[in-house]
């Protein structure tokens, strides 16, 4: 099973434990009102535990999704539970949430908001395109999956190749 998960870069130079302790006391309630029913949404930071360089937790946030039951609009609410760590490699601080893209964007910026009062000091992190094809070719038999950008087709902007032998192919060879 293929696990959703991105890397973010922390900006700031900053202290495990001074992200630990911010992280700790969060937990923002808001009250909203969906098709005439109110409910109370909560996002909270939980299960905080801290090593020399890894400070690992889980953020949690509420919203509401309205499906239709019978031709009836039906308010549901739910709560989405991602898992983060905050890894410090070298003097570079790196924050991974194992969420899809989307989600896990949304939950860089409120933990950028929460812990440094603005938007921009966690930002996406990079892997230059060439670094990535090196740690292929070093892990050939260990890749899966492999995804293009940019490929040069009409209406197509992203390829993907799932199997067990990508580096043999031809279709891995042509978009190289």
């Amino acid at each position: 099973m293929v696990l959703a998960a991105k890397v973010f870069v922390v900006r700031e130079q900053t202290d495990l434990d001074l992200l630990a302790s911010k992280l700790k006391s969060f937990r923002q309630e808001q009250k909203t009102s969906v098709e005439e029913t109110e409910f109370d949404l909560i996002s909270e930071v939980s299960g905080l535990s801290t090593s020399k360089n890894t400070l690992e937790g889980t953020f949690s946030f509420d919203t509401v999704f309205v499906i239709r039951h019978r031709g009836k609009p039906v308010p549901v609410p739910r709560t989405f539970e991602a898992p983060f760590t905050f890894d410090l490699l070298g003097k570079k601080l790196y924050l991974t949430v194992f969420e899809k893209k989307n989600r896990a964007n949304n939950i860089a910026n409120e933990m950028s908001k929460v812990l440094f009062m603005s938007l921009g000091q966690i930002v996406e992190a990079r892997i230059q395109p060439d670094v990535l094809k090196r740690f292929h070719e070093e892990n050939i038999d260990d890749t899966k999956i492999i995804f293009f950008d940019d490929v040069d087709l009409p209406n197509i902007s992203k390829l993907s190749l799932y199997g067990s032998i990508l580096g043999s192919t031809t279709l891995y060879n042509d978009y190289l």
